[in-house]
């Protein structure tokens, strides 16, 4: 967790953002942010994807440095895993989307 965390501040640094404002994208506490950047607090799989949607760089960039799953010879079982989980996660989002669109039904 720790490398993804050194990842994650040098991606900052480059693309001149703070953890300010990483905490406010995530809604979380700056020190909890610090946490994950320190690698003392898990990243989930979902939390990860915000991070890398704010620094806009794919999710490899944060887990591998930006080699590529398949060049680290990653096996295809858990790479067809993570894509179903954030095909699943997307959907999720895009439902709550919809539904937060829909609001409440109208009478005539």
């Amino acid at each position: 967790m720790k490398e993804i965390g050194e990842r994650i501040k040098n991606l900052l640094r480059q693309k001149g953002k703070s953890v300010a404002e990483l905490a406010d994208y995530l809604h979380l506490h700056r020190a909890t942010v610090y946490g994950i950047l320190n690698g003392t607090i898990s990243l989930s799989l979902e939390r990860a994807l915000q991070i890398a949607e704010f620094l806009g760089v794919d999710i490899s960039e944060l887990v591998h440095g930006g080699q590529t799953i398949f060049a680290r010879n990653a096996d295809q079982g858990m790479i067809e895993l993570i894509r179903r989980e954030v095909d699943r996660i997307i959907e999720e989002r895009l439902k709550e989307e919809r539904k937060k669109n829909e609001g409440p039904a109208q009478g005539v």
